[in-house]
C-alpha cells in the first residue's frame, strides 16, 4: 500500500491560486495594475514609496497564490532596480510555481552571480534540481547554505531530497533534529511517520502520527495516515474511525473512502466496503477499485450486478484479464454455462500465464461434460503452464473422470519437452501407460519419476494397489514392486558389520 504523506508534486506552491485570498484579492489587483499603468503612461517616475508599496503586493500575491500577477509587478520592480538579489530570487520563485523552471533557473542564476550567498537563491536553485532529478546538484547547493549559516529551512528540503532519494536513516536523523522548531515540528513528525512507514515500522509511525495529532486534531492527513498504519497493523477497527475521522474533516480527499473500503473488506463487511468504494470511484476512476466492487458483489451472491463492474472495467480496458475470469465465474454461478465459457476464453486468452484460469476454464466445460473442450483447454493450459503442479493434478482428475487416456498421453508427452525434470509428468505418464497396458513405456515413466523424487515411492505403492483390483496386471505388478525393492535397497557403509 501507498502511504500518502509527502507528494513532490505539491513541493512547489500550486500556480493556480485564488484560494487564499486573506491577505490580497483579485478587485484589489486589478485597481493597483489600473493604478499603475496609469502612472507609466502619464510618464511619472515611481516614488521610493510607490516601488516598496509594488514588493508588497509582490509578496501578497505570492501568498494569495497569484503567481502570474506577482512576476508582473516583479519585472516592473526590477526595471528600477535590475542588480537586486533577493528581488532576482524573489521573480525566481514565482517563476518556479508557474513551472516555468528553464526560466527560473536563470533568473536565479543571474541573482546568485550578484550575490553567491543568497541562501533562499540556493535553495530554489536547488529545488529546480531536485524537480528535475539532480540529486547531486541538488544537495550541494544546500550543503553550501548550511556551511555559511544555520538555516533550518535549507535542512529540512535537505532532509525531503534525501528521503526522495531513499536515504531513509539520513533523512530521519534530520527530520528528528527539526522536531525543536515549532515552525518545523507537524511537517518533521508527519515526514518522520512516512518514512517509518515506508521501512515497514508500523507502530513507531503510528506514534508519530499520534504526535502530530496532539498538536493538529483537526488534520485530515494525520487522521489518514493513522487510518494507514492501522490497517497496516491489522487493527480494522481502529483503522475505520480514522479513515471516517479524516472523512468527516475532508470530505473530498478520495483516498479516505479507497482505505476505508479496504478496512472493511478485511473485517468481511463487504456491503460497508461496497459503500466506501463507490464513494471514491465517484470522485476518480479506478479500474482496480470498479473490479473490487465485483469481486465483493460476486462475494455477496449479487452476481448479476457483479457481472455490469466487470463489464466496465472491460470497456475502458478490454485486455484486463481478470475481469474477464470475474464475468465467466458470476455467470458460472447463475448456470449460464455458455456465457461463463465464452467469458473464461477471452481470459485466459489474454493472459495465458495464469494457471488458476485455466483451471477454472477447464472445471465449466467438464461441468458441462465437454470433454474434448475440456482436455484441449488443459493441452493449451500446460503449454503456457508445464510446471504447475495443480493444474497437472486438476488435468489428471478430468482424465480419470473421462476416461480418455490415450488423448491424455498425447497431451503430457507433448507437454514433457517443455519440463523435462518435472517428476509429475513422468508419474502420470506411468499411470497412464499402465492403465493402457504399455507396459514397458510406464515401468520407464516410473523409473523416471522416481529417480527425480524418491518420496513418489508412496504414490507408486497406492497405484499397484488400485491396479491390484483390475485383471491382467498381476506381471506389471510384480515388475513394479520388484523395482521398488530394488531401488529401495541402502547399501552398506564401508565398515558396516553383518550380523
Amino acid at each position: 500500500m501507498e502511504f500518502w504523506s509527502y507528494d513532490e508534486e505539491e513541493f512547489f506552491e500550486d500556480s493556480d491560486g485564488g484560494e487564499n485570498t486573506e491577505s490580497i484579492d483579485e478587485g484589489y489587483i486589478k485597481r493597483f495594475s489600473k493604478w499603475l499603468e496609469k502612472k507609466k503612461r502619464l510618464g511619472m517616475e515611481l516614488s521610493p514609496e510607490d516601488l516598496s508599496k509594488i514588493e508588497e503586493v509582490i509578496d501578497n500575491c505570492i501568498e494569495s497564490g497569484y503567481f502570474k500577477q506577482a512576476l508582473r509587478f516583479c519585472n516592473t520592480l526590477l526595471q528600477y532596480n535590475p542588480t537586486s538579489s533577493d528581488l532576482l530570487v524573489k521573480k525566481g520563485f514565482v517563476l518556479i510555481n508557474l513551472r516555468d523552471y528553464q526560466n527560473a533557473t536563470n533568473t536565479l542564476e543571474e541573482a546568485l552571480t550578484i550575490n553567491p550567498n543568497n541562501s533562499n537563491g540556493l535553495i530554489f536553485l536547488s529545488l529546480i534540481h531536485f524537480n528535475e532529478g539532480n540529486f547531486e546538484k541538488s544537495l550541494n547547493l544546500l550543503d553550501k547554505v548550511l556551511s555559511f549559516e544555520p538555516n533550518n529551512f535549507a535542512l529540512y528540503n535537505k532532509a525531503i531530497v534525501l528521503q526522495a532519494y531513499q536515504q531513509f536513516d539520513d533523512a530521519l536523523e534530520i527530520f528528528q533534529k527539526l522536531l525543536d522548531d515549532e515552525r518545523y515540528k507537524i511537517e518533521a513528525l508527519q515526514e518522520i511517520s512516512h518514512i517509518l512507514f515506508l521501512q515497514g515500522k508500523y507502530e513507531e509511525s503510528l506514534n508519530a502520527n499520534l504526535e502530530a495529532l496532539e498538536i493538529e486534531p483537526d488534520n485530515f492527513w494525520h487522521w489518514f495516515n493513522l487510518g494507514h498504519c492501522y490497517l497496516e497493523l491489522g487493527r480494522f477497527y481502529k483503522s475505520i474511525d480514522a479513515f471516517q475521522n479524516a472523512i468527516a474533516l475532508n470530505p473530498d480527499f478520495e483516498y479516505s473512502y479507497l482505505y476505508l473500503g479496504w478496512a472493511y473488506t478485511f473485517l468481511g463487511r463487504y456491503k460497508q466496503a461496497i459503500h466506501s468504494f463507490l464513494a471514491y470511484s465517484r470522485r476518480t476512476f479506478d479500474k482496480f477499485v470498479y473490479f473490487q466492487i465485483g469481486n465483493l458483489l460476486g462475494d455477496c451472491g449479487f452476481y448479476k450486478q457483479a457481472i455490469k463492474f466487470y463489464q466496465i472495467v472491460t470497456k475502458v480496458d478490454f485486455s484486463f484479464a481478470p475481469a474477464h475470469i470475474g464475468i465467466g465465474l458470476c455467470y458460472e454461478k447463475l448456470m449460464d454455462y455458455k456465457k461463463a465459457e465464452e467469458a473464461y476464453k477471452i481470459g485466459t486468452s489474454l493472459d495465458p500465464k495464469k494457471p488458476k484460469y485455466w483451471r477454472l476454464a477447464a472445471r465449466n466445460l467438464l461441468n458441462q461434460r465437454k470433454f474434448s473442450k475440456a482436455l484441449s483447454t488443459f493441452s493449451v493450459a500446460l503449454t503456457n503452464n508445464p510446471n504447475d503442479v495443480k493444474l497437472l493434478i486438476d488435468f489428471r482428475y478430468a482424465v480419470e473422470e473421462c476416461k480418455r487416456y490415450k488423448e491424455a498421453i498425447e497431451i503430457l508427452e507433448t507437454i514433457k519437452p517443455l519440463a523435462p525434470e518435472n517428476q509429475y509428468i513422468h508419474y502420470m505418464l506411468g499411470e497412464l501407460y499402465a492403465l493402457t497396458k504399455q507396459f514397458d513405456k510406464s515401468m520407464d515413466s516410473f523409473a523416471k519419476s522416481f529417480s527425480l523424487d524418491k518420496t513418489l515411492k508412496n504414490a507408486i505403492e497406492a497405484f499397484i494397489d488400485i491396479l491390484s483390483a483390475k485383471r491382467g496386471y498381476k506381471k506389471f505388478i510384480e515388475r513394479l514392486n520388484l523395482f521398488l525393492i530394488l531401488n529401495t535397497i541402502e547399501l552398506p557403509l564401508e565398515g558396516d558389520i553383518y550380523l
